[in-house]
């Protein structure tokens, strides 16, 4: 099944990765193919010929036509030259820009004042003059064109290039996040397999003491009362009870019967019972009226196990005096809320900042794994909830847990 999934992603990767190559190559040959496209007629070249244009008509020379257009193309240069962004950009690019342009503006002042004194062997030298001058601008327009056009294509290259790069590693990141979860399914599966395992264990390790153990344990109070030393009878038979007692506190720690019939709320009662016993440490249960426990077995022996977690490793690393645990409905009435604080030492703020992430090795300041938060950890996400630490030194710990309700 994991080859598969794994044949599977890759599959996408490279689908991705060939049509992101497809659309680099081709916007790659369009845009080249742009860039050689430049233009071949200047605005100051297509205004002239418009003006020239005009001198082809007949009678243009004599009923003021030519003029009125060479007046229009003086006015046209003037817009150009103050107007237009790309002029500044020639000046930057090319060498006698002002000069050039400036021929062009002094031949057409000429033009117009041998039109205006009917010097027409002047006006035709004057139009050749400026025809070269504008011809020699529009080399200029043309070139800067090109220069525009090659510098937009690389510069477009380069962020294609920029862009292909990271849709190739966000590719490369969903690839290893998706393999990530797989994995922590698997060890989520594997986990749960395992705790089955020793739950199963666990329940005939508890079996095997009360059927076995604790019966010969009576079997011995039976006879030290045969004893003719009553004294000693006495405080054997005291003794084995007292054993009797811790077997039967290790055997429903163990395998709580009453999760045998999903009854969750007695186990827990029970739980809290056996804890201030064992520990002396005073322990407040409330549970809400109406609270729901109507959980699965499974789910309701988790849900224990958290519970014994949380109170073994207060009893072991808390040095508390008192324990409060409460469970209760969500204000949405979805979801199982349980919290769990003691009045102990507290814990760093930076154990409590790692341990409240979704993954992280959860070890404690002389670097011994800590399984007890671990186990916590493993059996909430087993049950689609979530749990948070809240601590701070000398000021106690909370643990809130939330497990969602079934939906079927």
């Amino acid at each position: 099944m994991k080859s598969v999934q794994c044949n599977m992603i890759k599959k996408k990767q490279n689908t991705i990765l060939f049509l992101l190559l497809t659309i680099f190559s081709t916007q790659a040959f369009a845009l080249k193919q742009g860039a050689v496209n430049t233009v071949t007629e200047s605005a100051v070249f297509s205004k002239w010929n418009k003006t020239e244009s005009v001198y082809e008509l007949q009678d243009s020379l004599t009923n003021g036509a030519y003029e009125k257009s060479i007046v229009e193309f003086r006015t046209f240069l003037d817009k150009y030259k103050h107007n237009n962004y790309q002029y500044s950009f020639y000046k930057s690019y090319f060498p006698n820009v002002d000069e050039k342009f400036t021929n062009i503006i002094n031949y057409s002042n000429l033009l117009y004042s041998a039109v205006l004194k009917k010097n027409y062997s002047a006006v035709d030298t004057l139009r050749f003059k400026l025809l070269s001058a504008v011809t020699s601008w529009q080399n200029i327009e043309i070139a800067s064109e090109k220069t525009v056009n090659d510098s937009y294509y690389s510069i477009t290259i380069f962020f294609i290039i920029v862009l292909f790069c990271i849709v190739c590693v966000i590719v490369f990141y969903a690839a290893t996040l998706t393999k990530s979860k797989l994995k922590e399914k698997e060890t989520s599966e594997f986990s749960a397999v395992i705790q089955s395992t020793l739950e199963n264990e666990k329940k005939r390790i508890s079996l095997e003491l009360h059927d076995s153990v604790a019966q010969d344990l009576r079997y011995t109070s039976i006879l030290a009362g045969r004893l003719e030393e009553k004294n000693i009878a006495a405080e054997i038979e005291q003794n084995q009870n007292k054993c009797i007692e811790e077997i039967r506190m290790i055997c429903y720690a163990l395998s709580p019967p009453d999760l045998d019939n999903a009854d969750l709320d007695s186990a827990i009662k029970t739980l809290c019972s056996y804890f201030k016993r064992s520990t002396s440490i005073e322990i407040r249960l409330t549970i809400i009226e109406g609270t729901n426990l109507n959980f699965k077995k499974e789910q309701a022996l988790n849900i224990y196990r958290i519970v014994q977690e949380a109170l073994n490793n207060i009893a072991k690393h808390a040095n508390a005096e008192e324990v409060t645990l409460l469970l209760r409905n969500s204000e949405s009435n979805d979801s199982l809320c349980i919290f769990i604080t003691d009045d102990g030492c507290g814990m760093d703020e930076d154990f409590i900042r790692n341990i409240n992430r979704d993954f992280c090795k959860i070890n404690s300041k002389d670097g011994k794994m800590h399984y007890g938060i671990r186990n916590i950890k493993e059996r909430v996400r087993q049950l689609n909830g979530k749990v948070t630490f809240t601590s701070y030194p000398e000021s106690g710990t909370e643990i809130t847990v939330t497990i969602p309700f079934n939906k079927n």
